[in-house]
């Protein structure tokens, strides 16, 4: 795949993400055999290693459970053949504390000859997001 086809491929998952979770697999997207790995410190409910549809359902589950994102935006796509570095912001609610933490972040996306998402990495502000958790 060319730069603006892995730019345009990232935007039209992170489009759906949020929202048509199943359709990124049926539509070959995401590979069957997807994982994200997002390594938190074991006190942020939603860390850990996640792999296909099952993985990435709870995962966003627990996002879910846990925080309300107020405001998350892609600033910039690095592409270097199958690989992308995804750079941006988020804005966020810890619902068990109220509080709103405002953090960059990266996502370090693989993609498999056929332009289907199999990997992905988040390197997050955890600075950031531990003052929000705080009690």
């Amino acid at each position: 795949m060319t730069k603006e086809e892995i730019a345009a491929r990232v935007n039209e998952i992170y489009g759906k993400i949020f929202g048509d979770l199943p359709s990124l697999f049926a539509e070959g997207l995401m590979t069957e055999d997807f994982v994200l790995d997002n390594f938190l410190p074991t006190d942020f409910p939603f860390g850990g290693t996640y792999a296909g549809l099952a993985g990435l359902q709870s995962y966003l589950g627990e996002i879910g459970s846990s925080i309300q994102i107020k405001n998350f935006q892609i600033t910039d796509v690095l592409v270097d053949g199958n690989s992308a570095m995804i750079i941006g912001s988020e804005q966020s609610e810890v619902l068990a504390t109220g509080k709103t933490y405002q953090m960059d972040w990266v996502h370090q996306l693989r993609f498999n000859g056929d332009g289907a998402l199999e990997y992905m990495k988040e390197y997050n502000d955890t600075a950031r997001m531990a003052v929000a958790f705080a009690a």
